[in-house]
C-alpha cells in the first residue's frame, strides 16, 4: 500500500471507484481522512487529474496539521494545488537536479 508523508504523519493512499463524501450525497475527487490516516482519489480520474487531486488533498494535510488555527478554503487549495503541478511539471529537469535527497542512501526512506 502506498503511504504519503506530511510531516509526521503516513496517510494511506486509497483509490476508490465511485468516490463519495462521508453521508453518501455528493461524488468527490479526493478526500483526506485525518483519523484513519487516508487520503482516498476516485479511482477513475484521469492520471493528471488524480496527481493535482492529490496535491489539493496533501495541501489540506499540511494547512491543517501545521497551521490549525488557519482556515483556507477549496478554492485558493485547489489554485495552490494547480500551480504546485504546473511547477513541478514545466521545471523538472531543474527541480531534479537541485533535489537535494537524490541519490541519498541515507535520506532515502525504505518503504517508498
Amino acid at each position: 500500500m502506498d503511504k504519503f508523508r506530511i510531516l509526521s504523519i503516513d496517510f494511506e493512499l486509497e483509490e476508490v471507484d465511485r468516490l463519495r463524501d462521508t453521508e453518501n450525497v455528493k461524488s468527490l475527487n479526493g478526500h483526506i481522512v485525518f483519523d484513519e490516516p487516508k487520503i482516498r482519489i476516485d479511482a477513475g480520474l484521469e492520471k493528471q487529474n488524480a496527481y493535482e487531486v492529490l496535491w489539493h488533498e496533501v495541501l489540506h494535510g499540511i494547512f491543517t496539521l501545521s497551521m490549525p488555527d488557519i482556515e483556507v478554503d477549496e478554492n485558493s487549495t485547489d489554485r495552490l494545488a494547480h500551480a504546485i503541478c504546473q511547477v513541478m511539471r514545466d521545471n523538472k529537469k531543474i527541480l531534479d537536479k537541485y533535489y537535494p535527497w537524490k541519490n541519498d542512501k541515507a535520506n532515502s526512506r525504505t518503504d517508498q
